[in-house]
């Protein structure tokens, strides 16, 4: 166990979890109000105070050390005496710890705000009882039916990113590019002890690549890869990856990372004339802001039902999604139905599916509406 004293600090009005969001998350903040940043990632940390021993020393009292996430618990117990804070807020919106402490601590209110997909099969704990959620759509509703999840307010209000990006796509000139693929690399891909939803996703993105390649070999066009990876090393691995696969095809990468060019993956996709994914969170929130976007996990049942991830993929119309079938036959064909289509004419026939995964208020952004719900809960408090 590491810990590190965080200071003196001694009180603050928005107590802000985990490091998730850190390039974004204050434009979702009231003005005028003050906040502090909690990270469990590297450690447990703690403040010298009479307020923390105490907080976590209640806490030992309450909560059973069999129960998972239980010393996090009791060190984020004390955290939280020792500040004071008027609201909780996050982008770790399954942190089961989290859940727990504002389950059982309901006079502090939480706010859990969505960052990625949501699934059946392990990316959030069945049976939980979640604070305020405030939730791409309408399919993580329906997951949560399903795995026994009760929600204190269930808010659809779409991505908190994509509404940013969205805000200020015009405003930033980006590499445009025929086809954006979005990459699903995972730096321990290779190794072994890989589960099998994590070897039938890299099965399927070979495919898919693969076949992106042969399409803009035959039809002159160019091809960007969104990277996944944040640290500098596993860039390049994870673009040896896919020069690999390119079989000589020249790329274009654009590479995010988690500070000054964090929205770089959707200024990409925004400015690209289709976007493909095997099944990235990014591809699902590009699609609700109604650019093109096809997706090619639904070629391989086997991963679709081990992933866990069919209430998404339910919702979008059969034209943006591949057949089953491993041999991507009939991928050409698909792509140039999409792409042949008028903007008017797709938008219309996806607009009640992207309004189910990305319910995005039409006159106000999401971080407006994370910031007034926000407000709404601070009054109260």
């Amino acid at each position: 166990m590491r810990l590190f004293h965080l200071g003196r600090k001694a009180k603050a009005d928005i107590l802000i979890f985990d490091i998730i969001g850190a390039g974004w998350i204050h434009q979702c903040l009231p003005v005028n109000c003050t906040s502090v940043t909690v990270n469990f990632r590297h450690g447990f940390p703690f403040f010298l105070s009479f307020k923390f021993f105490q907080g976590a020393v209640n806490a030992l009292l309450r909560y059973s050390p069999i129960e998972p996430a239980w010393l996090s618990t009791i060190i984020f117990s004390g955290i939280v005496e020792h500040l004071s804070p008027r609201i909780i807020v996050s982008c770790a919106d399954n942190n089961l710890m989290l859940a727990r402490f504002a389950e059982i601590n309901s006079k502090i209110k939480v706010v859990l705000v969505q960052n990625a997909l949501r699934d059946t099969v392990g990316s959030i704990t069945p049976g939980q009882a979640l604070p305020t959620y405030l939730a791409f759509g309408l399919a993580e509703k329906k997951i949560f039916t399903r795995l026994g999840v009760s929600c204190e307010s269930y808010l659809p209000i779409g991505s908190v990113k994509l509404g940013l990006a969205l805000s200020t796509e015009r405003q930033i000139n980006h590499y445009s590019s025929d086809i954006a693929f979005i990459s699903n690399y995972r730096p321990d891909m290779a190794k072994q002890g890989r589960t099998q939803v994590e070897r039938l996703l890299e099965r399927n993105q070979k495919w898919l690549f693969s076949s992106c390649v042969d399409y803009v070999q035959s039809t002159d066009s160019e091809i960007a890869v969104i990277i996944k990876s944040r640290n500098h090393t596993d860039q390049i691995a994870e673009r040896h990856y896919f020069m690999n696969l390119a079989n000589q095809e020249r790329l274009h990468f654009v590479t995010p990372d988690k500070a000054s060019k964090e929205l770089d993956s959707y200024f990409a996709g925004l400015s690209s004339a289709m976007v493909i994914h095997s099944g990235s969170t990014l591809g699902f929130e590009l699609f609700g802001a109604g650019k093109k976007v096809f997706l090619g996990a639904t070629a391989d049942p086997e991963l679709v039902n081990g992933w866990g991830i069919s209430e998404y993929l339910n919702i979008l119309p059969d034209f943006v999604k591949m057949t089953p079938n491993r041999e991507m036959i009939d991928f050409r064909s698909l792509v140039d139905h999409i792409l042949a289509m008028s903007m008017d004419e797709y938008l219309e026939i996806t607009r009640e599916a992207r309004a189910a995964l990305m319910s995005i208020p039409a006159d106000v952004a999401p971080n407006i509406k994370v910031r007034t719900t926000i407000e709404h809960l601070l009054k109260g408090a």
